[in-house]
Order: C-alpha cells, then structure tokens, then sequence
C-alpha cells in the first residue's frame, strides 16, 4: 500500500496530511507529571488536528493487528487487573521494569516494526513514521505511541515468550512491566538474568534496582494488586485514598474526580471496598 492509497482509505485530505507532515515539531506541549520516586515525567501532547490524525492512523492499523495475550497494555479490554489475574496463586512471581521505555522506542525500532507487519511502500512508512514520533522516538502522550511501543517489542514478546513457555511459565508484559510467574523456574531465569539479556539485545534496559522476586510467603506485587490469593489491593492505597476524603480532597473539583477514579479502579478489584469508600466520600460531600 502506498500514501495515497493509505490516505484514499482513511478518508484524509492530502493537504491536511501533508500539513501535518512539515510542521510536527512545532504541534507538541510538554507537560510535567511527578512520578512516586520524586522525579518527574516528561509528557508531549500533540495537538488536536494531530492527535485526530494519530487516532486515525491507530484506527486502521489496529484493525491489521491481533497482539498476543501477554501483551496486557494499551489494548481494548487487557488492563493492569488483567494481567494481575494472569499471575494469580503461583509459587513465584517476577517483576521486571524496562528503563526509559518510551523514549527507547525509537525511529529504528518503529522502522523494523512497520517493515515486519505491514505491506507499506517506503513513502507511506515514512510519512507514518514522521507523524507519529517526535524527537526521534514516540511521545509519552500520544495516542498512537502504546501501539508503536507494542508493535516495537514484537520480537522481543516472542522471545520471551517462547523461554517461558519452555519453563512452564507465565509471561506478560503491560508497557514498560514484565512479569514471570510460576514454580522455582522462575527463581532460575532471574539468577540467570535470561529476561534482562533478551531484552538487552532488543535494544532495551532493564531497571536493575526495580528487578523483584516474590516467593508465595510474602506479598506479590503484579502492577500494583497483589495477587497470591485472587486480587487484593495494597492497604497504603488504601489508606492514601481514605485520608485524602477525610483531609478534605474532595473540596477541589479536579482533585475529587482524581478520588472518584481511584475509588472506580477499586471497586474493580474490591468491590465492597470499593463501595464503602465511595460512601465515605458521598458522607463527607453531604456533611
């Protein structure tokens, strides 16, 4: 498939494509999130006509696409509970983290993808790749950046994949966290450092500070749920939640529904939980 072809489809205009093609580095915002450890999370956000054209761009793509079911991040109906559930009552548990994922995942990376899972002509591969990176890799904040991130690390799923499988383990991957979980083969493969040197040679880094293991006597810690016995949430969130209601949180229009989405994702997890801080909240609304 050509641009033209690629654009006919899509039902954009070549003007508005090609636009957006000259002038990408000036349609990005930085914006700054803090993150738990104290540093601070670069976001750049496209602009409307942009993002409306990446949303597009991943609206056809996807549609070419099936992503095996380890891959658990940026996928309609996969979710960090999801893939939680996947590692629920196992011997060991694993975690890994790999490093600056997203800016890693850069112009070679998306390349290589594009060549390997699509029939595009090189004029089409180019013009996708223009609008959706920025800075030579893709932007934490884009919409199309979790697919590319996805497609990106292909090979490495599989590869990983495949030595897990072997073992008789577990694999997921939600972003930029691996996960392995199983019997003492897991305990095995990370004295061996197998996951880290795959994904060394994928081009990627694993975390070395944020490497755990987790036997069944302690707390396994999945993307934030603990997952030993079913799921269950960590009692510091829990306890984080319940003092910003009684502090007063709520008062802030912006900080309430900040509360109201993180009683929302425990209730889909815990639902009496959940429900017993939500009336906390309406209580102390009212009062």
């Amino acid at each position: 498939m050509n641009k033209n072809d690629f654009l006919s489809k899509m039902k954009l205009k070549q003007r508005d494509a090609d636009f957006l093609f000259a002038s990408i580095n000036n349609l990005y915002f930085k914006k700054q999130i803090p993150k738990k450890d104290g540093s601070v999370r670069q976001l750049f956000i496209p602009n409307k006509d942009l993002k409306a054209f990446q949303k597009s761009i991943i609206k056809f793509l996807e549609k070419q696409i099936k992503f095996p079911f380890y891959v658990q991040g940026g996928i309609k109906r996969r979710s960090i509970i999801t893939n939680a559930k996947m590692h629920c009552n196992k011997n060991w548990v694993s975690t890994f983290d790999i490093k600056d994922f997203f800016p890693n995942v850069n112009l070679t990376k998306i390349d290589r993808a594009i060549s390997n899972s699509f029939d595009f002509s090189s004029d089409l591969s180019n013009f996708i790749k223009r609008l959706v990176t920025f800075k030579n890799c893709i932007p934490q904040g884009a919409p199309s950046s979790p697919f590319f991130a996805n497609l990106s690390c292909w090979r490495m799923d599989k590869r990983i994949q495949a030595l897990c499988q072997k073992e008789s383990l577990i694999y997921s991957r939600y972003f930029d966290d691996i996960t392995i979980s199983g019997d003492d083969n897991v305990v095995k493969i990370f004295n061996n450092n197998s996951i880290d040197k795959i994904v060394k040679s994928e081009g990627f880094k694993i975390n070395s500070q944020k490497k755990k293991i987790y036997s069944n006597k302690t707390d396994q810690i999945v993307t934030g749920i603990i997952v030993n016995n079913g799921l269950k949430l960590e009692n510091k969130l829990i306890e984080v939640i319940r003092k910003d209601i009684l502090n007063g949180e709520y008062l802030d229009e912006k900080n309430k529904n900040k509360l109201k989405g993180k009683i929302s994702f425990v209730k889909s997890v815990d639902k009496e939980l959940g429900k017993k801080l939500e009336c906390l909240l309406i209580s102390k609304i009212k009062s």
